[in-house]
């Protein structure tokens, strides 16, 4: 696959960064994980796994759009179903 599919993953705690992880180790599924989302604010700004996070999940819509997103993952295993659903909603 040539083209990259640029990914948001939403969630930087253990499950997102070993998503990104596996994602990086395997470039021929051809995905590039391009930031996180995470309502963390100790996580706002810094780098996991070498990506950023970019900023928390309610602004998923406009950090979508600025960094020309295709793809998103959510990964957090302790979400409840409402959160998934309004984060599905977002996106």
């Amino acid at each position: 696959m040539d083209e990259k599919v640029r990914t948001l993953i939403v969630g930087a705690g253990a499950a997102g960064t070993m998503v990104a992880k596996e994602m990086a180790m395997r470039p021929e599924h051809g995905y590039v994980v391009a930031g996180f989302l995470d309502d963390d604010p100790t996580k706002i700004g810094e780098k996991i796994a070498g990506v950023p996070v970019l900023g928390p999940i309610g602004d998923l819509v406009s950090l979508a759009e600025e960094h020309a997103i295709q793809h998103i993952v959510i990964a957090i295993p302790s979400a409840s179903g409402s959160s998934v659903r309004e984060t599905v909603r977002l996106a």
